[in-house]
């Protein structure tokens, strides 16, 4: 009962701060639209966000919802999508700050690089709510090796063809440390030809590579301490300030570059 109780005021309170932080956007939007302050571009796009909070809402409900019959665990893939939500919310709402007043965007290779790096880190995210469902963190506490393995033993990399494979704590775990590997590879190509090519300021490199390796010492702390919590709070919230970082540089090559 006492477990109960504590879950139950978590899950109270952040049941509150979704309706408030829902309130705080939407009310100024209908207040800015009756006033006719806002241009179709930020209607459209303020709309989207509008919806994706009603949506995140849905969410939300479905997520616990399938955590109520037969399982008392909530669905990785639901917990998933709810994460994934929350954190597009927060990037169109910090995209919409830096892009205000911007009336034109120079999109380009460099642009296009960016973009599908944000894609694999919105990828990475999403693999790392199933380990968090799953209880993965709980298994395989040691770095760089899985108990000595670089693959562990009861993973088989072709299995990732199959959906149960990620419904495995081995598995996403494994392919979670994966990801990391190849995010650090591929903006070690971005910070290459970005400043090879002096596109961008360096310190805005420095602030996406800072982030990387906050996450990922992060990461291997959720593991070696034996999945403390507060780690893993601060690795949800470093995944946050990651993306902020990636679309402040995507800004400066889209936008200040020409």
């Amino acid at each position: 009962l006492d477990e109960f109780k504590y879950i139950f005021w978590w899950e109270y309170v952040h049941r509150l701060l979704a309706r408030l932080a829902s309130l705080v956007f939407i009310l100024p939007f209908v207040y800015f639209l009756v006033k006719k302050i806002l241009n179709l571009k930020q209607i459209i796009l303020y709309s989207i966000i509008s919806f994706l909070f009603f949506f995140q809402g849905f969410l939300g409900w479905y997520m616990v919802k399938s955590g109520l019959i037969l399982n008392t665990d909530v669905s990785h893939f639901r917990l998933s999508a709810h994460l994934l939500g929350a954190q597009i919310i927060l990037s169109l709402i910090f995209y919409s700050i830096l892009f205000r007043n911007i009336k034109e965007i120079h999109l380009n290779f460099y642009s296009y690089l960016i973009l599908f790096f944000l894609f694999i880190i919105f990828f990475q995210i999403a693999i790392g709510a199933f380990v968090s469902g799953l209880d993965a963190a709980k298994i395989y506490q040691t770095w760089p090796l899985m108990n000595g393995n670089f693959v562990p033993e009861d993973v088989l990399v072709k299995e990732f063809s199959n959906a149960k494979a990620y419904s495995s704590p081995s598995h996403v775990q494994f392919l979670h440390r994966l990801l990391a590997y190849l995010i650090i590879f591929i903006f070690s190509i971005i910070f290459y030809f970005l400043i090879k090519n002096k596109i961008v300021n360096l310190k805005y490199l420095l602030i996406v590579l800072s982030a990387i390796i906050f996450q990922v010492l992060l990461g291997i702390l959720v593991l070696t301490s034996g999945f403390k919590i507060y780690f893993a709070s601060l690795h949800q919230l470093g995944s946050i300030f990651l993306i902020f970082s990636i679309i402040y540089l995507f800004y400066q090559v889209s936008v200040l570059q020409k």
